[in-house]
């Protein structure tokens, strides 16, 4: 860039500060010459190295510093004719005798006394830019880098020209939350005076967060980082009771008609424990009415983003969730083997699930038309009932999404895995799966098995016919590990499709005994799954 730019006063101190930002902030009292690399024994590379200049001390510069900066190198690679990985230290020294650390000393004088300040020197311009970060090195070849710097700076200029207009106000809010211990949506005040104190922070108040009858008012200062309004209140009576609140703001939150974040701090309740939640913000002013405020509640009602951490543990063995020692749960690790029947019962479904050390669950099948459905994240939720006993709960999603982000939900699975607990007899578990409208118009309700395989080869992966699935049975030798999962198969969906398969009752009678496990060892399992299979068929057609 050889041609004469032109900065007034405002724009070459914006670059300047963005300059320092990059590299530390210009004092009073430092040594011009140190600072911006020039002059006797703070040139880092000196064109004449004379007894009193030692190796090394100006090298702490600016100068040195913009030469060193990774996007400076692109530039002066490509004005050296070079490769990135050609430039040497050598060229960089040799393109640094010419350009000047005392050049930018100079216009950051002119600053305090003329209005214009004009860089005309060869390579000046494109280095200052590129190192204040207005652009890569590989964008500033597309555009005129200097075009993009003014148009920043005015972008920021007025930016800064708007911050003010609205400050100074005092703006009252309401704060919705969901309360866990209450099931409820419940609200507090929140206060914000927008005039800036002497440390650049704002005001703030909150009150009616903590259900006691004593309200008390916490008191505190707010303030704006990373585009989010931050807020810090403390018991009047009890310094260390504070709470902490991360709004997503923006930079000028008084402007704002919602914001959405956390509240994290202590509760009220008995042996205080810790809280956290998310909160919806509106300003009282803005006299939302009930429509809007249902709109609200709704939202958090159906996030119930809150959560509590009641008494410590212990030790590392006591943690619990939900009522279950997280230790007691390690018996469920491993690879099962699913088998549910399909839409119209004339296959079976089979498919790999794998729950890992850490309790990461993730369902391999093959019956949807893309990968990201067949390769399913899994969540899960443990309950304990005192009469029920433990019950797993399990959510697929595609794998397009991520945790707790995921939302292309598939199926729902009800398990209860006691079964699944102790020696070698004790490998598989019945539940309940309901599939959501992706090989059917509706919902598709059917039982599952989830059997323990000590070899994750021996899951074949797939939908299969019924006469594969026997096949595969008789070709088991006695071992009754398949067998075993399809008797449970047959009897839970009878059991559970009662109102659909009507002949149910009838085949028991005519087999005269309501013990699967006889009527297997008496008739064969082969005859009795071709006289259900047949069943089926009649059913469909």
């Amino acid at each position: 860039m050889s041609r004469h730019l032109p900065f007034n006063r405002e724009e070459f101190n914006y670059l300047f500060q963005k300059i320092e930002q990059k590299f530390r902030k210009l004092k009073e009292d430092d040594k011009k010459s140190e600072y911006f690399g020039h002059g006797k024994g703070y040139e880092p590379y000196p064109i004449i190295k004379d007894k009193d200049f030692k190796e090394g001390q100006g090298k702490a510069s600016l100068k040195y510093a913009m030469l060193q900066d990774s996007e400076v190198k692109k530039y002066l690679a490509k004005y050296q004719d070079k490769s990135l990985e050609n430039l040497t230290e050598g060229d960089i020294e040799s393109f640094g005798k010419t350009f000047y650390g005392v050049n930018l000393e100079k216009k950051y004088k002119d600053i305090k006394k003329d209005e214009l300040v004009g860089i005309q020197e060869v390579h000046y311009g494109n280095i200052y830019l590129l190192y204040a970060g207005v652009c890569s090195f590989e964008e500033s070849l597309k555009i005129d880098i200097y075009a993009k710097f003014i148009a920043d700076f005015r972008t920021s200029k007025e930016d800064k020209d708007s911050v003010g207009k609205d400050m100074g106000k005092v703006i009252d809010y309401k704060s919705y939350y969901y309360s866990y211990f209450e099931h409820k949506i419940k609200d507090f005040d929140i206060k914000i005076d927008y005039n800036l104190d002497e440390e650049g922070k704002y005001y703030a108040e909150e009150q009616y967060f903590h259900n006691n009858e004593a309200h008390p008012l916490y008191k505190g200062y707010a303030y704006v980082a990373e585009q989010k309004l931050q807020i810090v209140v403390r018991n009047r009576d009890n310094e260390a009771d504070k709470l902490n609140i991360t709004l997503d703001s923006g930079k000028e939150p008084w402007r704002k008609d919602i914001m959405i974040g956390s509240l994290s701090g202590i509760s009220a309740q008995q042996n205080s424990p810790l809280l956290s939640m998310e909160i919806v913000v509106v300003p009282v002013s803005k006299g939302y009415d009930n429509v809007h405020l249902d709109i609200i509640k709704r939202y958090l009602f159906l996030n119930r983003k809150s959560f509590i951490v009641r008494e410590p543990p212990f030790n590392i063995t006591t943690l619990t969730y939900r009522g279950e020692n997280i230790r007691d749960l390690s018996y469920l690790v491993g690879n099962y083997r699913l088998w549910r029947f399909d839409e119209k019962y004339s296959s079976i479904v089979e498919s790999h699930f794998q729950l890992d050390n850490q309790f990461n669950a993730i369902c391999k099948t093959k019956q949807y038309e893309t990968d990201s459905f067949d390769n399913q994240i899994c969540l899960l939720r443990f309950n304990n009932n005192k009469k029920a006993g433990t019950t797993v709960f399990i959510t697929t999603y595609s794998n397009e999404d991520a945790g707790m982000l995921a939302t292309s939900l598939i199926s729902n699975i009800i398990l209860k895995p006691f079964q699944l607990y102790g020696n070698e007899e004790h490998r598989i578990a019945k539940g309940a799966l309901i599939v959501h409208g992706r090989e059917t118009d509706g919902l598709l309700k059917r039982a599952i098995i989830f059997q323990r395989v000590d070899d994750p080869a021996e899951i074949e992966v797939g939908c299969h016919p019924i006469a594969d699935i026997l096949k595969r049975v008789e070709e088991e030798k006695g071992k009754r590990g398949l067998k075993k999962a399809l008797d449970l198969l047959i009897d839970t969906e009878l059991r559970d499709v009662r109102d659909i398969l009507d002949s149910y009752v009838s085949i028991k009678k005519e087999l005269d005994t309501d013990n699967w496990i006889k009527i297997l060892d008496r008739k064969g399992f082969t005859h009795l799954l071709k006289q259900l299979a047949d069943l089926f068929d009649k059913k469909i057609k």
